[in-house]
């Protein structure tokens, strides 16, 4: 299980560190779409951690249902 959240969390983390650098880049660029990229970098911003966290909590369900189906 750590090692899924770790690897989970690494995956976000790249994620979110390629949307701000692209905006970044498209920013000092003078871009046209600029501003969109800004939108969807703070988009990502706060629906990338809520799907990851959505992600854990599955695994989670799934790793104790599968755990308690080999008890049993």
């Amino acid at each position: 299980m750590e090692k899924s959240k770790k690897i989970v969390a690494i995956v976000g983390i790249i994620f979110l560190v390629g949307s701000y650098i692209t905006t970044f880049i498209a920013a000092l660029m003078h871009s046209t779409f600029a501003h969109g990229l800004f939108k969807a970098s703070l988009f990502c911003s706060l629906v990338v951690p809520l799907i990851l966290y959505g992600y854990l909590l599955i695994y989670k369900y799934f790793a104790r249902k599968n755990q308690q189906d080999d008890e049993e």
